[in-house]
């Protein structure tokens, strides 16, 4: 029986391709007789990298996948201008030069961090120190022997609070959430807006309303997104005494 088989390298063993296949691994047997294509060019099983796409051209008999030829495929960048993801996983365990990934039952891969890692939250571009282990994430990498990440699409659950800002310094902030306490706000990447109009960090100041989106890191601290000012309205009712400027004085009989 005949496959075609689409997929991203894994590992590569002896004669041995272990493939990642729509999120099942496959293992694909190499004979003499399989012919490996990169870009034109006939490389070894060796030559093959993880993080890799390719095509595999297979015949399966009993419980074997014996491949007659692999496609090393070129990686077509996304309309967004990224490169495609490798990996779509869960995240494990994160360190500060690499992070593993569980990309299917039992299958875990290490992919490098460096300096040029991008870390992308709901397009914002965020620090590489708010990856943490549990939430799912989209990788593109350079593949290698060792990977290495490129950009990193991570997954984490959303979270909103709203407040009043009790203090701030620099890009950090505290929120008084009223009976739920105060809970500290990192707000290096967060778009400030001020009554829908786009604004900035500088803003944000003790006592004014906010409602603050993003997530939570491990530490309890919010990694803000973004963070809306808004003001409360105010309704008085009474007879204006007197007016000029910018102001009037009224007269209150009622109001909130």
């Amino acid at each position: 029986k005949k496959h075609t088989l689409t997929g991203t390298v894994l590992s590569t063993s002896g004669t041995q391709l272990k493939l990642l296949d729509r999120g099942s691994v496959r293992i694909v047997e190499i004979t003499a007789a399989t012919t490996i294509h990169d870009n034109g060019v006939i490389v070894l099983i060796s030559a093959l990298k993880t993080g890799e796409r390719v095509r595999v051209t297979a015949t399966e008999t009993q419980s074997l996948i014996v491949a007659s030829r692999i496609d090393v495929l070129a990686l077509v960048k996304t309309k967004a201008g990224n490169l495609p993801s490798a990996f779509k996983s869960a995240v494990s365990q994160v360190g500060r030069t690499s992070v593993v990934l569980i990309v299917t039952s039992g299958q875990r891969v290490t992919i490098g961090l460096s300096a040029s890692t991008k870390v992308m939250v709901r397009k914002h571009s965020v620090p590489v120190a708010w990856l943490f282990a549990g939430p799912t994430a989209d990788v593109s990498v350079q593949a290698s022997a060792s990977p290495s990440a490129l950009q990193i699409d991570f997954h984490p659950a959303s979270k909103t609070f709203t407040g009043d800002i009790a203090s701030i310094a620099g890009q950090q902030m505290v929120l008084d959430i009223g009976s739920a306490g105060k809970r500290t706000v990192d707000l290096p990447v967060a778009t400030v807006t001020d009554e829908g109009n786009a604004s900035d960090v500088q803003a944000l100041q003790a006592g004014l309303h906010v409602k603050v989106d993003g997530f939570v890191l491990p530490n309890g601290t919010e990694a803000a997104l973004s963070a809306a000012i808004t003001h409360p309205s105010v309704r008085i009712s009474g007879t204006v005494t007197s007016a000029g400027g910018s102001g009037v004085s009224i007269l209150r009989t009622t109001g909130q």
